[in-house]
């Protein structure tokens, strides 16, 4: 498994602090293409799971540049819009998840994101339809080795630690093979 920051630049150029899961771990869901190979017709989706509205806000503000955004301000709102975009058959290609949430935290919300995902493969019975495996960046204050620890093991692709800015959001999304919707 690897973990990689982003490379080293002079102090004058723009350095993120993210961190880019490279390894994949655990299910062997299908995952979205490299360039989420949307088709001409379809945009990303984007779920922005936050409990501070403020940042929901200004998440959405960033990544909509890259898709469509629904927003989710803790676990319960976020399961129930996943099985529903899995039910019409139009899953999330992104979810963007803060880690600490009053009631569930991030990295329990994602865990259950996950079953849920799988549920939704299995029930498939193998044709061709099978829903992706979002990607998901975690948003954190944290920025502690355990934190991103405990991000990789319930599955997250990046990890974005706050203050959040347009151009850690920018970097990160591009990182994962995601570009902005044409305008």
């Amino acid at each position: 498994m690897l973990l990689h920051a982003p490379p080293r630049v002079p102090e004058t150029s723009y350095r993120p602090d993210a961190f880019l899961i490279v390894a994949g771990m655990g299910q062997n869901l299908p995952r979205c293409g490299e360039d989420c190979n949307l088709g001409v017709d379809r945009i990303m989706k984007i779920l922005i799971v936050d409990d501070d509205a403020s940042m929901r806000e200004l998440l959405a503000k960033f990544m909509s540049r890259f898709g469509q955004c629904d927003l989710a301000d803790g676990g319960n709102a976020a399961f129930d819009r996943v099985r529903q975009a899995l039910a019409d058959g139009a899953p999330y290609d992104l979810i963007s998840l803060d880690i600490m949430m009053p009631g569930m935290n991030g990295h329990e919300v994602l865990s259950e994101i996950r079953a849920i995902e799988c549920e939704a493969a299995a029930s498939h019975d193998g044709d061709d339809g099978v829903p992706a495996r979002c990607r998901v960046v975690m948003v954190s204050a944290r920025d502690d080795f355990d934190g991103i620890m405990e991000s990789l093991r319930t599955q997250c692709d990046a990890y974005i630690i706050k203050p959040i800015t347009r151009d850690k959001v920018v970097y990160t999304l591009n990182q994962l093979g995601l570009s902005e919707a044409a305008d």
